[in-house]
């Protein structure tokens, strides 16, 4: 299990959590949420894992996005 967290967006409503096996891989969205940290949980402890976080918030009924946080590599303890 890794615990991944971030500091708080103003004006944010959710945050979306993307996971990649390689730095230059493809992304995937694992969570939204309006918390500022997530465990993630079942991972291979000889495998790094890559996160980006981005913020949105509701705008006229639709999403308006912020940018990708920075990548975070993440390899979980066994």
């Amino acid at each position: 299990t890794v615990k991944i967290s971030w500091s708080a967006v103003s004006g944010a409503g959710k945050y979306e959590i993307w996971r990649a096996d390689k730095a230059d891989g493809t992304y995937k969205l694992i969570k939204a949420t309006a918390d500022t940290k997530y465990w993630n949980g079942n991972l291979n402890p000889k495998t790094s894992y890559f996160y980006k976080v981005r913020a949105y918030g509701m705008a006229r009924g639709k999403k308006v996005f912020g940018q990708f946080s920075q990548v975070a590599a993440v390899r979980p303890k066994p």
